[in-house]
């Protein structure tokens, strides 16, 4: 009788290696379970039916009882049967209990399921059939399987070294993370699919598997992994990475304690590895579930695949696999769900990793490079009008970074108002100056329609049929490419969203299709500009909202098919992580956060303030006995004054009418309550006060300029009005020191307070005007003051004890206990933190050319500075997540260095950038269309797939049309 052996398991996941046994198992017959074959007792009974005669049976659960349905009853039963069971569990009672083998053989059982894989699975079989059937057969121990290992589908039980020889050094590295149980059991058949396509775009690949998180001896994790295999002592040996994994790979590095989370940054590994890493997503669902999706990844993957790894700054991708449900070709009785390649997603993401990992190959001065403005509304009053930045100037400094970096730009544009005279000076979106016979000679190139059809044809058939049913048939009709180009480097506006309709409307139209001049714009940047990346300059545009899957796109999503496979850099505002995560998740961006525009408090003025100082009249007027005549006089002046100014309503009234009724006559016949006057100037200083703390901007923000002077001082008390984690609020502690009760100088600025000779609205004032002097005192002596005098040296005047000391108490208030200690912690604060921080957002052009040399963004969080976030600068970095810990930044990293440009070293690690090369590419703006310029990337021997002639453009066309209408920006 052929010995069977009988196994149950509460996971899937070593299905494939069981069934790999199965089939080396002559002479032993294996019938085996899992959780998701086994809906109720009932199954749990035929289960138990097969094994009343069998050898012997294991029951692996995952926890407790209840990870096997009818587990009790099955126990009875085979007890009752005689049949030899082992029990394995989390926890170890019952199953030692329920376990009816010798405990050495138990213990031996364990030890090849723990172990696990194909080779300790055929030798559990054989072992238990020749201890309890006395079957013949060689029994191994248990193998001890590696927990991390380099693989190769070509290249069997290949070792590091191995692997590294078959390297071609001229070409990319891409390298690959997956999860060690899909290489234990069987499970890599997207890993061999992925590194297939790879190594057909001409890139080396470097698969490596590990556990990725753990600490457990013995094993090495994905931080193991990325200092000794993915780089060595000469930094990374990888150009990229694609990892599948799940949950965040630094997290832990960062702090998981929002009292330092972010304060170790610097010390991250995959700062210290310093390529972009791509997040590819191993769905659990099956690959036809994807598709038929409108969400794409949501529920638990969208927090393990996609939030948590943002953390870690990776680029986001898309699923590049689903779990199907194999067949049982051993005959066992379950199949795994294992999961297989989308083919084209597949084909996606390796094309974009091989891109990426170029940008750290090709030399500067061969890189093309498109910076793209949004242009809302698209007229060229609106072009660049990226909310909170002024783009015109950032995009000029980018220039200039590019220059010094070894980038072909030619001449540049002196300022910002100079390269928007060149843009207005050529083709733009605004065609109302622009005659149709002049649109040839005034863009940078046009579209004919046979080339624009071949590249339409190239698009995915799903995508295609879509444009098609919103606008129709490709029109037969050139398309014009505006913008102007700097040699390698071409500053353009994205083209409208619509025709014909009201672009507030369509901008953020989830349904609405691009047109075909907009997919043409974007094929145009990819085959015939061939860029090599670009920088979507400003937030935001209009790609990440077009029509697709929610997160992680397919091949139909208008975003992935438009941005394709070109690196995608995205500076994006600091403040604004909603949107933020939209641009990155659907237009696969590498975003690089930049500073919000400095904010200060509105203040009165004209009227406002000649109505501040009535109030204040009015009531030193009231305390003087010998005038009251005076006080009569400013009673009708303050009315006269709403009524001018047309306030009765924010001050609560109906009308101006019900101001003079409520205040003048108390028998006025409407029915309206009198008011006592005094409350109505309450009520005017509870107003004004609301108007003068609103925090408004002064100006934009151009990226890679930090604030200076007066915009610095503004900014810092902005930033540290409110408390900051455990550094108490600026404001606050200068209200303390000053005798001003806090609160009720908030909730009652319309009062007057006795002790303070003044209006709370006016305690207000003063306090703040305070606190613009001592930030003003910290400026003048570049953050850097001594705490005392015993610290100060011989040139030092101030301390940080006189400043403190030396502020005056308001009337005949007294100090709040504790506000002075309070107030030197938040002037420490400001020069050891929040001023180098601020300063820092000089690297922010910087690290967006960083970024296009292939180099790791790091990661930071996202929000408003000013809403307590000193912590989430400096800029620079990638916003990583729409939510931030409660954290605090650290001291460490600020106070290494006095200089913003030593705090911003201390605070990342970045490669050497990549070498800068002098020479030109073309000149000029282009006139003949694509096929005047030959392919560079083809004469590459890892050139993408994007090869091939291509077609002139026509020099006929029938019609132009470039309207300005494009849809609104929300703000």
């Amino acid at each position: 009788m052929t010995p069977t052996i009988g196994l149950y398991t509460a996971t899937e996941n070593e299905l494939g290696a069981v069934q790999r046994a199965a089939r080396r198992l002559d002479g032993i017959d294996l019938v085996v379970r899992s959780a998701s074959d086994l809906d109720d007792v009932t199954d749990a009974d035929a289960f138990v039916d097969e094994l009343e005669s069998a050898t012997a049976a294991v029951f692996w659960l995952h926890g407790a009882e209840d990870s096997m349905p009818g587990y009790d009853h099955a126990v009875e039963r085979l007890e009752a049967a005689g049949v030899p069971l082992v029990v394995k569990a989390t926890g170890d009672a019952f199953a030692r209990q329920d376990t009816t083998v010798a405990g050495a053989d138990r213990e031996r059982v364990c030890e090849y399921l723990d172990r696990g894989g194909a080779v300790n699975v055929e030798n559990l079989c054989r072992f238990l059939a020749a201890e309890y059937a006395g079957v013949e057969t060689e029994v191994d121990d248990p193998v001890e399987l590696p927990t991390e290992g380099v693989y190769h589908p070509d290249y069997p039980g290949v070792e590091y070294d191995e692997l590294l020889d078959t390297h071609d050094p001229d070409k990319p590295t891409v390298g690959v993370w997956f999860y060690e149980s899909h290489w234990t059991h069987a499970n890599t058949r997207y890993v061999d699919a992925l590194v297939e396509r790879l190594e057909s775009l001409g890139a080396n690949v470097l698969p490596a598997f590990c556990n990725p998180a753990t600490d457990e001896e013995g094993q090495e994790n994905a931080e193991w992994v990325a200092r000794n295999w993915f780089s060595d002592e000469d930094g990374p040996v990888v150009d990229a990475v694609v990892s599948s994994f799940m949950f965040s790979l630094s997290m832990s590095e960062r702090g998981r304690d929002a009292d330092d989370e972010g304060a170790d940054a610097e010390d991250v590994f995959l700062t210290e590895l310093g390529v972009p890493v791509l997040q590819a997503i191993t769905t659990m669902r099956s690959r036809s579930r994807y598709e038929s999706s409108d969400t794409g990844v949501m529920g638990f993957e969208l927090a393990l695949s996609v939030a948590l790894p943002e953390f870690d700054g990776n680029v986001i991708t898309h699923p590049i696999s689903g779990k199907e449900r194999m067949e049982d070709e051993a005959g066992v009785g379950s199949a795994p769900k294992q999961h297989f390649p989308i083919e084209d997603r597949v084909d996606h993401v390796a094309r974009l990793a091989v891109n990426w990992a170029r940008l750290r190959h090709l030399p500067n001065d061969e890189k093309n490079v498109a910076v793209v403005l949004h242009n809302y509304p698209p007229s060229d009053d609106g072009i660049g009008t990226a909310f909170g930045m002024d783009s015109p100037e950032s995009t000029v400094n980018l220039l200039s970074e590019l220059r010094e970096r070894g980038y072909a730009v030619g001449d540049l544009p002196a300022d910002g108002q100079a390269l928007i005279d060149d843009l207005t000076s050529q083709l733009t979106l605004d065609d109302r100056w622009v005659a149709p016979e002049d649109v040839r000679d005034l863009s940078v190139d046009v579209v004919s329609p046979d080339q624009y059809a071949d590249w339409f044809a190239d698009a995915d058939d799903r995508f295609r049929d879509d444009v098609v049913e919103e606008w129709g048939d490709p029109p037969e009709r050139p398309f014009a490419i505006p913008g102007v180009e700097f040699e390698n480097v071409l500053v353009t506006v994205q083209p409208p969203r619509g025709f014909g309709m009201d672009p507030s409307k369509v901008y953020h139209d989830s349904d609405l299709q691009p047109p075909h001049d907009y997919v043409a714009f974007y094929a145009w940047l990819r085959e015939a500009f061939e860029a090599d990346a670009v920088v979507h300059l400003g937030t935001h545009g209009s790609l990440e909202w077009l029509p697709g899957k929610t997160v992680g796109l397919n091949g139909e999503s208008a975003p992935d098919q438009l941005v394709s496979d070109l690196p995608n850099v995205y500076p994006y505002i600091v403040n604004n992580p909603g949107e933020g995560t939209q641009a990155k998740r659907r237009s696969y961006a590498a975003i690089v956060d930049y500073l919000t525009p400095v904010m200060r408090t509105a203040g009165t003025y004209d009227d406002l303030a000649d109505l501040e100082e009535l109030a204040r009249e009015y009531r030193e007027a009231g305390m003087d006995e010998a005038r009251p005549e005076r006080g009569d006089q400013l009673r009708e002046l303050l009315v006269d004054a709403v009524d001018d100014l047309d306030l009765a309503v924010e001050l609560g009234f109906e009308d101006a009418d019900a101001i003079g009724d409520a205040t003048g006559d108390a028998d006025a016949d409407d029915g309206t309550e009198p008011v006592d006057f005094d409350e109505l100037v309450e009520r005017v200083h509870e107003y004004l006060t609301d108007v003068k703390t609103t925090q408004i901007r002064m100006g934009l923000h151009t990226m890679g300029e930090p604030p200076e002077s007066d915009r610095l001082v503004e900014y810092l008390v902005a930033l540290t009005r409110l408390p900051n984690a455990d550094t108490p609020s600026l404001r606050e502690s200068v209200a303390g020191v000053m005798g001003v009760d806090y609160d009720r100088m908030r909730d009652e600025p319309g009062t007057y307070d006795d002790d303070l000779g003044m209006y709370l609205s006016e305690a207000a004032d003063r306090v703040y005007d305070q606190c613009v002097e001592l930030v003003s005192e910290l400026a003048e002596r570049d953050f850097d003051v001594p705490e005392s005098e015993v610290d100060a040296g011989p040139d030092d005047e101030v301390n940080m004890n006189l400043l403190v000391v030396d502020i005056d108490q308001l009337g005949d208030a007294r100090a709040k206990r504790g506000a002075h200690d309070d107030l030197r912690e938040v002037l420490a604060f400001i020069c050891d933190e929040a001023a180098p921080r601020v300063a820092a957002a000089e690297a922010e052009i910087p690290q967006t050319a960083d970024a296009l040399a292939g180099e790791y963004v790091r990661p930071g969080g996202s929000g408003a500075p000013t809403r307590g976030g000193v912590d989430l600068l400096p800029t620079g970095g990638t916003s990583t997540r729409s939510t931030r810990g409660k954290s605090r930044p650290s001291r460490r990293g600020a106070s290494a260095s006095a200089s913003p440009r030593a705090f911003w070293t201390a605070t990342t690690t970045t490669t050497a950038s990549t070498p800068r090369s002098s020479g030109s590419s073309r000149g000029g703006r282009r006139r003949s269309g694509p096929a005047a310029r030959p392919s560079r990337r083809c004469s590459r021997s890892w050139a993408s797939s994007r090869c091939g002639p291509t077609r002139a453009a026509s020099t006929t066309w029938s019609r132009f049309r470039w309207t300005n209408s494009t849809g609104r920006e929300s703000t």
